[in-house]
């Protein structure tokens, strides 16, 4: 269920793209969702589609953002019921670009990883979907709810210790 949408300022996705397709997911009985998406505002639209989920035992795994270690939270991650991801290295050192802050839940490979455009690139969008497989993995092998999936990754998760920035 992709939102974005083509425009001359390049792809774009609105709050009401996000929300349709959430209730169009939901409605298809999917129950782990992948956002890698992130707004600076936290929009009434969106707290909605996301409280669409807690009636469904269904979870959106999102990306903590890549504005800095200073940077405000970002949405969806941000909102509670989000399992917010942010990137670091297959060697755990944390990608310095991410957002951080208490909202983050945990993290995933997102530096220098391959796409399909054939280029190597960086961010917590691209943790998001490592993180979506393990709970969609869980749910499907264990028969578990997607919030248990998330329980069990986050209690078998290694501890990587405090931050550091330097240089």
């Amino acid at each position: 269920a992709s939102i974005f949408q083509k425009s001359r300022r390049g792809s774009r996705a609105s709050s009401a793209d996000f929300l349709r397709a959430i209730d169009w997911m939901l409605k298809s009985g999917v129950t782990v969702i992948n956002a890698s998406i992130t707004s600076p505002t936290k929009n009434p639209v969106v707290l909605y589609a996301m409280s669409m989920l807690s009636h469904k035992q269904a979870i959106v795994i999102a990306a903590a953002g890549n504005r800095g270690p200073s940077a405000p939270p970002v949405y969806p991650a941000a909102i509670e019921s989000a399992f917010a991801v942010t990137a670091v290295s297959v060697d755990g050192d944390a990608y310095p670009l991410a957002n951080t802050g208490d909202y983050i839940d945990i993290s995933a490979p997102g530096i220098d990883l391959p796409t399909t455009s054939r280029k190597v690139t960086s961010g917590t969008s691209l943790a998001v979907p490592f993180v979506t497989a393990a709970v969609a993995g869980l749910v499907q092998m264990w028969g578990i709810s997607p919030r248990a999936a998330q329980s069990s990754l986050q209690a078998h998760a290694r501890h990587l210790g405090a931050r550091r920035w330097e240089s």
